[in-house]
């Protein structure tokens, strides 16, 4: 995966304001057992130590990129069943979903053409 990601949309010349993308949930994800990640409106810096996740998170958010990010879930070692989950504001329906279960993908619906991500990692 590339280490900087950004798609976005534009329409007519003008730039998309859709609802902010709110929160990310990991679920049985490498080192992540359960865990909801609040997603600012503007910018979310995400730091910490050495094999602390922080990957992980740019690579999952990058798989709801059509064409990027993870080509198979990294479910946790012992867990039959993993997903990454990505909510707008003020909705409890997610707009991205990627679930593996019994070692297969059962689920994987990508950013909308006019959403857009961007991150950066280093």
């Amino acid at each position: 995966m590339r280490k900087d990601v950004c798609a976005s949309a534009v329409i007519g010349g003008i730039p998309l304001s859709p609802p902010h993308l709110a929160r990310l949930e990991l679920q049985n994800l490498r080192c992540f057992d359960r865990v909801t990640l609040p997603l600012h409106r503007r910018v979310t810096l995400i730091l910490g130590e050495n094999g602390a996740g922080k990957t992980t998170i740019a690579e999952a958010l990058g798989s709801f990129i059509p064409g990027d990010g993870l080509e198979k879930l990294p479910v946790r070692r012992g867990a039959r069943a993993g997903s990454i989950t990505l909510y707008e504001e003020s909705s409890d329906a997610p707009v991205a979903h990627w679930a593996f279960e019994g070692g297969r993908e059962t689920a994987r619906v990508v950013l909308p053409a006019e959403r857009y991500l961007c991150g950066y990692g280093q």
